[in-house]
């Protein structure tokens, strides 16, 4: 069932206490209404997962509007960000940044213009709003007929609060630990993710959330857990990547 194991996904987390000069941003595809934005340097895809729960906002890249009224539990992109570091704030929807304080507002750095970045708004371990950078990876060898398959811990928990089972829908005989965004490239199909507390060892078991994947040629599909179980807010977000990697 699985062909080859990921050896691992840079997880990078940016936070840098400067200002920054303001750049323009120019998104591809979109959930919800972007400003006109504009950029000349060659880039690659950035896709923003909004993790935070029951949060509405309005997302701003360096002080221009990027998303509006973009949904907890969705995602939105590709957008074509430049390398170097840009300050995203999220503010509650329709609200004016000049005179209300952001929900969010940090230093990001989009450090490569070879692979994919993701974005994820989410909790951090004391249940505050925080936004994260996880560049992607599309290094490795793609055979036909296979994609990838992450499953990612952006709870408050951390990456070492949730493991994860993936399988082919209506078994149970894989396990793996979700620890940072490791990966798997597995064959065309459907697939099962479900979730459970740290240290489970069996996947029949009723999991804490699950999610049904259809795994396709050349697609990396992540799997996030977001929210705070302690608050009954957990829930599963998919966001999908075209891997760009070298294909047999």
């Amino acid at each position: 069932m699985i062909k080859k194991t990921l050896l691992s996904l840079g997880v990078l987390t940016f936070v840098f206490l400067a200002f920054f000069a303001n750049i323009g941003v120019q998104p591809a595809r979109a959930a919800g209404k972007a400003a006109p934005l504009s950029f000349s340097d060659k880039v690659y895809p950035t896709y923003v997962v909004h993790g935070i729960p029951g949060v509405p906002v309005d997302v701003y890249v360096n002080k221009k509007l990027m998303l509006s009224n973009f949904q907890p539990g969705t995602t939105a992109g590709p957008f074509n960000l430049p390398t170097g570091f840009y300050v995203i704030a999220l503010y509650p929807v329709g609200a004016n940044p000049a005179t209300t304080a952001a929900i969010v507002n940090t230093p990001v750095g989009i450090l490569s213009s070879l692979n994919p970045t993701s974005i994820v708004a989410r909790l951090d371990g004391r249940g505050k709003p925080t936004l994260q950078a996880i560049q992607e990876s599309n290094d490795f060898v793609i055979f036909p007929g296979e994609g990838m398959v992450a499953v990612r811990d952006a709870s408050n928990g951390g990456f070492t609060y949730l493991q994860g089972c993936v399988n082919p829908v209506g078994t149970t005989s894989s396990f793996f630990p979700t620890v940072g965004s490791l990966g798997q490239y597995f064959r065309a199909g459907q697939y099962e993710v479900r979730l459970f507390d740290f240290g489970a060892t069996d996947c029949s078991k009723k999991p804490l959330l699950s999610t049904i994947v259809t795994v396709t040629e050349g697609v990396n599909i992540n799997v996030y857990a977001v929210g705070d179980k302690n608050a009954g807010t957990l829930q599963v977000i998919t966001s999908s990547i075209e891997d760009e990697g070298n294909r047999f």
